[in-house]
């Protein structure tokens, strides 16, 4: 099976096996996720997995998938006043439809 590493800024954190490489937002019902021993504890201990998040297409798959597989998912942004994102909470907006919270972390003093 295809596998999906979960990364953000080049460093993997997980890897799970998909068993297809649908795009999950027009048929998420159609596309399963295979549970891996380690994601069914987080399921089964009722643990919430935080994940960087840019709002792109990535990070909206990944969010999505873990939420629908049963994981409780609660998604991070960070301003650090990048130039290519005029207002950081479009990244909030942008997460909205997977159904996930998104914070916002001011990042900018820290930078």
């Amino acid at each position: 099976l295809p596998k999906l590493l979960v990364a953000h800024g080049g460093g993997v954190a997980r890897t799970f096996e998909l068993s297809c490489f649908q795009a999950p937002l027009a048929m998420p019902e159609a596309v399963a996720l295979k549970k891996s021993d380690i994601l069914q504890s987080y399921i089964d201990n009722g643990d919430v997995v935080g994940i960087c998040v840019s709002g792109g297409l990535d990070s909206k798959t990944v969010a999505l998938r873990l939420r629908l597989a049963g994981v409780k998912v609660k998604c991070f942004t960070a301003d650090i006043d990048q130039p290519d994102e005029d207002d950081i909470n479009d990244v909030v907006k942008k997460m909205a439809p997977c159904g996930v919270e998104t914070i916002v972390v001011d990042l900018k003093d820290e930078i």
